[in-house]
């Protein structure tokens, strides 16, 4: 194990619930309660302070551009010039995404929200909560508050689909669209133009982390790689023991927060 790996595993004294990796091979983390710190490949952690809004609870933290962006319970703040600067949403943020050409949505409090040559602005669902959004060649979907919506991209309509279950989540695994639910489900689309919920047996499914063709499960038991077997999903342990909120990679190095045993690498 290499010094740097050592030192990732100290923390700054409460829990650590997400992670993201700069193009320098700087862990970013957020610290519930004690904002976001930047822990640099020496294993030096150093608290980003200037211009971050007392009291935001950090949602998810993510890399674009090289930028690195909070999802806050304050809006969607971006790191720039050594220093936190507002974007144009001031409401509660969850996720960010990108697509064609830079293209950047969030998925917020109040709707989707899509960024323009006129800065962000709200673009569907203004009334509903939506917890994350995804691009894919076809579709555009929004895990919302009691379901998932698709953007066909090609009409322009939205289909809604009921669910017992609020979609906090969402990924693609081997053609299939997944999400997880907020009482920790997984939902699955089975191929009929529908989609199942399945609790996992008191597993508790905390996100979806996506690398290559592969998608990861972050789970209060640990972490776990998504298989199939008979054309259905199985979850296969990685590394077990605590509970893992997120994670990301530092080249082959995967970074996992490890909710209250600060950082751990792989």
């Amino acid at each position: 194990m290499t010094r740097t790996a050592r030192s990732i595993w100290r923390r700054p004294g409460s829990p650590i619930s997400s992670v993201t990796v700069g193009g320098d091979s700087s862990v970013y983390a957020s610290s519930l309660g004690q904002g976001v710190y930047r822990i640099s490949p020496a294993g030096e952690w150093t608290c980003l302070e200037e211009g971050w809004p007392g009291g935001a609870v950090v949602n998810r933290l993510q890399m674009s551009g090289g930028v690195p962006y909070a999802c806050t319970s304050k809006g969607l703040y971006a790191y720039r010039h050594a220093g936190w600067e507002a974007e144009d949403i001031a409401v509660p943020a969850y996720r960010l995404r990108e697509g064609e050409a830079g293209r950047m949505i969030a998925a917020t409090q109040y709707g989707i929200w899509c960024k323009t040559a006129d800065g962000w602005l709200s673009w569907a669902y203004p009334e509903a909560v939506v917890y994350d959004v995804l691009y894919l060649p076809q579709f555009i979907v929004a895990g919302r508050e009691g379901g998932l919506s698709l953007y066909d991209r090609l009409t322009g309509e939205w289909t809604d689909y009921r669910l017992a279950a609020s979609v906090t989540g969402l990924a693609v695994f081997r053609g299939k669209l997944i999400g997880t639910g907020d009482r920790g489900q997984l939902i699955v689309g089975n191929g009929r133009g529908a989609f199942d919920v399945f609790g996992l047996g008191g597993l508790f499914v905390i996100g979806l982390i996506p690398r290559g063709r592969d998608v990861y499960a972050c789970t209060d038991r640990g972490l776990f790689r998504l298989g199939g077997a008979g054309g259905r999903l199985t979850l296969l342990p990685v590394k077990l023991g605590f509970p893992v909120a997120d994670a990301d990679w530092v080249g082959d190095r995967m970074v996992l927060a490890a909710l209250f045993g600060g950082i751990r690498s792989l």
